[in-house]
Parts: C-alpha cells; sequence; structure tokens
C-alpha cells in the first residue's frame, strides 16, 4: 500500500490469528487482510473466527495457492476476495481493497434496506399473503396470523397445508376463487366466511393476483386479506 502514491491507509499488522483476533476487540477498522494459511489458524475456519469478533468488517484473504475451487470456497465462507500473493501489486491490491469495501456498503444497505421492509411488512393491519395454487401459504405477515387467529405467521403456515378444506366455510369457495384468477388474473374483493383456528367464523374480503413466468406458467398467488 506504501508503494502506491494514491493509497492513504492506516495498516496494523498481526503476527498471528491470535493476536489479529485481540487487534479487531480493541479498535474499529475498515478492512482486514487475512493471511489464508496462518500457523496457528485452520484455513476456512479463520474467516469463521474473524467474522465473530468483527461481524460488520470486509475480509480480503490472501493465500499462496493459484486455485478457482480455494477462491469459491474462501467467498462462500465469507471473504469479500480471494488474492494470489505471487499476483500482487499495489494497484491489484487497492482495487480489491476498495472492491470489498463497495461491496460490503451495498450489502449493508440491502440488509438495511430488508429490515425497513420487514418492519412495515409485518405492522401493517392487512394481511398479506403468497400461496401455492394446491392451497399452501409459503409467506404471511403477522397480521394475517392475526386475522385468522394464529400466535405467528410460521404458525399459521404449518397449521394451514390445505386453504380449501382449512379455510373456507362454503365447499368449493377455494374452487370459485382460482377459476375467477384463471380468468381474470386479478380479483378484488372476494368475500368469504372462514374459520379462525378457534373455529369461529368470521368474514374476510381478499384482493389477489395472479403471479406468472414468461411462459404464462402460474406460480404462485398474492394479495390482501
Amino acid at each position: 500500500l506504501g508503494q502506491d502514491r494514491n493509497a492513504v491507509a492506516e495498516v496494523v499488522v498481526a503476527s498471528s490469528l491470535e493476536a489479529g483476533l485481540a487487534c479487531l476487540g480493541k479498535a474499529d477498522f475498515d478492512v482486514v487482510i487475512l493471511e489464508f494459511f496462518l500457523p496457528d489458524g485452520a484455513g476456512l475456519a479463520n474467516l469463521g473466527l474473524v467474522k465473530t469478533v468483527a461481524p460488520q468488517v470486509p475480509i480480503v484473504a490472501v493465500g499462496g495457492v493459484d486455485e478457482e475451487p480455494v477462491a469459491v470456497e474462501v467467498v462462500h465462507a465469507g471473504a469479500q476476495d480471494y488474492l494470489v500473493k505471487s499476483q500482487l501489486s499495489p494497484r491489484w491490491l487497492l482495487r480489491a481493497l476498495r472492491y470489498a469495501l463497495e461491496r460490503h456498503q451495498a450489502d449493508k444497505a440491502l440488509v438495511q434496506a430488508e429490515i425497513q421492509f420487514r418492519g412495515l411488512f409485518d405492522h401493517l393491519t392487512e394481511g398479506i399473503f403468497r400461496t401455492t395454487p394446491a392451497g399452501r401459504y409459503v409467506m404471511a405477515n403477522a397480521a394475517l396470523a392475526h386475522i385468522y387467529g394464529y400466535a405467528s405467521p410460521e404458525e399459521l403456515m404449518q397449521g394451514i397445508t390445505d386453504i380449501g378444506s382449512t379455510l373456507y366455510v362454503q365447499p368449493g369457495r377455494r374452487e370459485e376463487f382460482m377459476r375467477l384468477m384463471d380468468e381474470h388474473d386479478t380479483i378484488t374483493r372476494f368475500e368469504s366466511p372462514i374459520f379462525r383456528r378457534d373455529g369461529t367464523v368470521i368474514w374476510i374480503a381478499e384482493n389477489c393476483r395472479a403471479v406468472r413466468d414468461e411462459a404464462g406458467q402460474l406460480l404462485y398467488y398474492e394479495g390482501t386479506v
């Protein structure tokens, strides 16, 4: 890094895995350059140990083995990149560090967006669902579980494995729902009496659309209650 005039970095060197983990536990770092084979480490296991101590710090692994399967394993184990020692140059290392930081920031932004979406998804008063054509729930939010009398979306999805026979009070109501969906691909205010988990009956109104692949094959239904 010192050979590149564009590089501005404070480098802390640790001579062993133990020393490196101690450093990570005491200070904040932007990126870790990790020697893949260390005297007191165990290859891929090193990545897990580093991520346990500093889960938010991106890792660039450096090793002497120039084999694609090794690089793939290292990235799958949690590193942002794997560099071969014999191919290192100031420009190559700097680019790898920059890309690692950029990818890490993108990953963090994606996680934050998912957290925000999940918060919105679970705090809506409308029930949201995704079901297979065969009548199983593959996604539900907390509001839908509450409407149907279940403690959680997971409990709902485990408890209702056949919507037609478990949920609808009127025989053939699920078939009518599917017929209308086949004809129009959307449906609004499809009103039906349904059984809650405790056996009581309530009325619901469903708004739904069919999701299909490029060939027109039905993948699933998704909508609100």
